[in-house]
């Protein structure tokens, strides 16, 4: 989630709990959701262009090089020839523009599931859209686990540049997509996905490790640095059929060295050599520190219950998550600060410390209260947090001796309010203000 406050976007998310990225923002430039995901993007102050999906930024202009070229050559490079390279993922066109300069490449399959993403680079970010149009390029837009499955022995490279494992994402972090990986490449054929942070994700780097090498011959993590990523760091998970990854096994041309700004011959040795703490354990590839929950992702680490206090930037989150969020809040944004405090019973859930969602209860404190403001983010819902809220707020209520409790149901709700006990008011509608009347028929008042 993220939440923009006095120009500031901050990234907050439960995979880095208790700390958020900030970047200073200029202006949002565009802002749309498609059938996938909420995508915006930004001008920033100092790093040009902003991509952010789902509230999860993806890019800078002044930083994305680093991460493209990375997850491009290091594989590229380790093959002695690939000739048939997969991409999976990348809307911006930024792996495609890293890939097309390896004149050894004669083919590159593209599965990519949205086309507003690619839209937005193409119109956007053209320095990274340029490697759409390379003739070698052959786009299929759909599900990218789907396509890995019924491509056998096809690619002698795969790069999966997948979003972080929250949601729909989680399934490319786990066994069965790292097996179809393995089935899709050819003889000798190297695979590199997104290997996250190995300071704040460290159970889903363990977790990544682990099964690449339970599969494969070859396998080695190795890591670049990207100021905008959390961490200022992220991983690439590498594993192979034969060949060596942790050096280059061609040279490059002088012509194509000159082009680049991150990869180089030695950059390629030298991003394997990991921190002492990364090695120290019994395991060489991977972290000693103990896991915190699930693997990769949200699992059942999330606790409902009712607070006296909560962080505004949080709260704030939600309620932009929530499509709830007016331009005039970002004005005056004090309201944040006393919303717990007035109400009469307040329930948040955590996943790890970071708030994941909540409802709240007013009251006259002596008969009657009404739920409102519910809200899960939407990578969390149907997972029956919403129903441990509701139960939350009227334990507290309950507990006040509150015995009228009433709420209205948005539409498509009312099956679930209804199996937690709520029933309809018959003979009672609701209504909205939407502003005084020139006049009143005082008539008819009750």
């Amino acid at each position: 989630m993220n939440t923009i406050m006095n120009g500031w976007f901050s990234e907050i998310c439960p995979m880095w709990p208790g700390m958020a990225l900030s970047v200073e923002i200029e202006e949002l430039i565009y802002s749309k959701k498609s059938k996938f995901q909420q995508i915006d993007l930004y001008m920033t102050k100092t790093y040009g262009k902003m991509l952010v999906l789902d509230n999860i930024i993806q890019l800078t202009e002044r930083d994305e090089f680093a991460y493209h070229e990375m997850m491009t050559h290091v594989p590229l490079f380790a093959h002695p020839n690939p000739e048939r390279v997969l991409v999976v993922g990348g809307g911006d066109g930024g792996i495609l523009r890293e890939v097309a300069r390896h004149d050894c490449v004669g083919q590159i399959d593209w599965c990519e599931i949205d086309p507003a993403v690619i839209e937005v680079a193409r119109r956007f970010l053209p320095t990274m859209a340029k490697g759409f149009d390379d003739p070698r390029v052959r786009l299929h837009m759909e599900d990218g686990k789907k396509f890995v499955d019924d491509h056998k022995q096809s690619y002698d490279v795969i790069i999966v540049d997948s979003s972080d494992p929250i949601g729909p994402g989680k399934a490319l972090f786990e066994l069965p997509f790292y097996k179809a990986l393995k089935a899709s490449l050819k003889q000798g054929g190297i695979v590199a996905t997104q290997g996250e942070s190995f300071f704040i994700h460290t159970e889903c780097v363990n977790n990544l490790t682990t099964i690449t090498r339970q599969l494969f011959p070859v396998q080695a993590y190795s890591y670049m640095l990207v100021p905008s990523y959390p961490g200022g760091h992220l991983g690439i998970c590498l594993a192979s059929l034969g060949p060596e990854v942790k050096k280059p096994a061609r040279p490059i041309s002088t012509g194509m060295q000159q082009t680049l700004d991150y990869y180089s011959p030695e950059i390629h040795q030298a991003s394997f050599v990991l921190p002492h703490f990364m090695t120290k354990g019994s395991n060489p590839d991977i972290s000693p520190f103990p896991a915190k929950g699930e693997p990769c992702g949200q699992g059942s680490s999330v606790e409902v219950k009712i607070v006296q206090s909560a962080n505004p930037l949080e709260i704030m989150a939600l309620y932009r998550d929530a499509g709830w969020w007016k331009k005039e809040y970002d004005s005056d944004t004090s309201f944040l600060d006393t919303l717990v405090a007035g109400s009469t019973c307040f329930a948040a859930a955590f996943d790890r410390g970071t708030m994941v969602g909540m409802g709240r209860a007013l009251s006259d404190g002596v008969s009657d209260a009404y739920i409102q403001d519910m809200v899960i983010l939407r990578q969390y819902r149907k997972q029956g947090i919403g129903r441990r809220i509701i139960q939350a707020l009227i334990h507290c209520l309950t507990e006040k001796k509150i015995d009228w409790i009433g709420l209205i149901a948005t539409p498509g709700n009312q099956g679930f309010y209804a199996g937690m006990g709520f029933k309809p008011m018959e003979g009672h509608t609701p209504f909205v203000f939407k502003g005084a009347p020139e006049q009143i028929d005082h008539g008819s008042e009750e």
